[in-house]
């Protein structure tokens, strides 16, 4: 709702996370969310996991709804807050979940063609695919902005370990790279810099360099690049995703000392 009530708690919330909320989270290393690479960013796709890839994922499921994503309505309600531009209802939801935010009001039902377009488009539009942390039966895929998403602002801005990465990391092949910058524009952790190289082969000879850990291996340099010089490589060793939704949240738990079987 887009009332004075609404506007004041968005406004509070946006208060709340940067001395507290953002690195109660972002200082942990189990988040609730982890990066998914877009498809096609994918140097070898013959290597990619059922949970990691997004389509799968969505072909799994057979019911599914869209909703406005609370990180951009808190951002654009709040009176103070600069608003953003990105698109809000892209929040993407399945199964039991999605049915209940229906029945309540909170989301619209939509088809697995729709969805499919959903991603498409943020793709396209700079934003990281972000889906539940436990690897079976994930409910929800975010769309995150860097400038409103909670758990990429707690590391671009708190320094926090924030989004949990993928088993990717982007590289630039120097050679064919031309020195745009459209991939150190479009991503959304800075991890990428354009430097002088002697082997870049264009005329302001330099050339993307990727910054492994701050990389997230989204894959959202790499959907748009003009040469296709830059690329997602597996990382040398996986990261480390709870497979169950409960074993997500005593992880977290232990992880803040707290027992969990208390």
């Amino acid at each position: 709702n887009d009332d004075e009530k609404t506007r004041r708690l968005a406004h509070l919330t946006n208060k709340y996370f940067y001395p507290v909320y953002g690195h109660e989270f972002g200082d942990y290393p189990t988040t609730g969310l982890r990066a998914i690479p877009i498809n096609r960013t994918i140097e070898d796709p013959r290597r990619v996991s059922p949970y990691e890839d997004v389509v799968q994922i969505i072909e799994r499921e057979s019911y599914f709804c869209v909703a406005h994503c609370p990180c951009r309505q808190r951002k654009n309600l709040d009176p103070v807050a600069l608003s953003c531009d990105h698109e809000t209802s892209n929040c993407l939801h399945f199964g039991r979940l999605a049915r209940y935010m229906v029945q309540q009001g909170m989301g619209r039902e939509i088809g697995r063609e729709e969805t499919l377009e959903i991603l498409g488009a943020a793709a396209d539009a700079g934003l990281v695919h972000a889906v539940s942390t436990h690897l079976r039966a994930p409910d929800s895929i975010c769309n995150c902005c860097s400038c409103c998403c909670i758990y990429v602002q707690s590391a671009n801005v708190l320094g926090a370990h924030g989004h949990q990465r993928s088993n990717y990391v982007a590289g630039a092949v120097v050679q064919t790279c031309k020195g745009c910058g459209l991939c150190q524009e479009r991503c959304p952790m800075n991890a990428i810099e354009l430097q002088s190289s002697p082997d870049a082969e264009n005329k302001r000879g330099e050339a993307a360099v990727v910054d492994p850990e701050l990389c997230i291996g989204c894959g959202v340099c790499a959907h748009k690049c003009p040469t296709q010089s830059i690329r997602l490589a597996r990382r040398s060793g996986d990261e480390y995703f709870p497979v169950t939704e409960r074993e997500m949240a005593e992880q977290m738990a232990v992880e803040r000392g707290i027992n969990p079987f208390d």
